[in-house]
């Protein structure tokens, strides 16, 4: 029987706009958008949101990756880095009609900054859920199986006795091979439906797309 539902927040409880970050970027300091996508440091994105690698390092990696010269400072760095963050998507109506019903836990590849950003916008999900597993703090990102035994060691839940939601097909995977219920997520229509599946009962539920 499930009883613990894991949602990942980019993607699937929030928009996602990784374009607006490098838009933000390129008009700041001139490097055409696809020279600063191409020269972005995901071995360092990697070991930030892991936890090993600290916010002044990690601008500091990206500051070098960029051809040069150029003039970016730190902190607008970080304001395109929060550009990054949507408004919330109807999947969060679905979290908060579930909560009360299941355990509700978070399961996101994240970082300090986007979770500082998150509670300054007071998004209304952080109200609902019973616990918060972030990469940061796991030392792993998804689809790295650390992070799924992670997660179920600190919310004390069984695989098979809980549902994980994903917008990646690579997490999806990973999580499968570890018995979870998972489910691939494409938009708020097709997840009632697949929850329904596994005896969720959201059938009933009225959904503002």
């Amino acid at each position: 029987m499930i009883n613990t539902i894991f949602f990942d927040i980019g993607g699937v409880l929030i928009n996602i706009h990784p374009e607006k970050c490098l838009e933000y970027w390129a008009n700041c300091t001139d490097i055409p958008l696809q020279v600063i996508k191409k020269a972005f440091p995901e071995k360092a994105h990697t070991l930030y949101e892991t936890g090993q690698l600290s916010e002044h390092a990690f601008f500091l990696a990206f500051q070098n990756a960029l051809p040069q010269p150029y003039y970016l400072t730190e902190s607008d760095f970080w304001y395109g880095w929060q550009q990054l963050l949507g408004k919330e998507t109807p999947v969060v109506q679905v979290l908060k009609h579930l909560s009360g019903q299941y355990n509700i836990w978070l399961l996101s590849n994240t970082n300090p900054q986007h979770i500082r950003t998150e509670r300054k916008r007071q998004v209304s999900f952080l109200d609902f859920v019973d616990g918060k597993i972030y990469s940061f703090d796991a030392g792993a990102r998804k689809p790295n199986f650390s992070i799924f035994e992670f997660a179920l060691e600190y919310s004390g839940a069984r695989a098979s006795e809980s549902v994980f939601i994903d917008d990646l097909i690579e997490n999806v995977k990973a999580a499968r091979i570890l018995g979870f219920n998972a489910i691939h997520y494409e938009n708020v229509n097709q997840l009632i439906k697949e929850l329904n599946k596994k005896s969720i009962a959201v059938s009933e539920m009225e959904v503002s797309v």
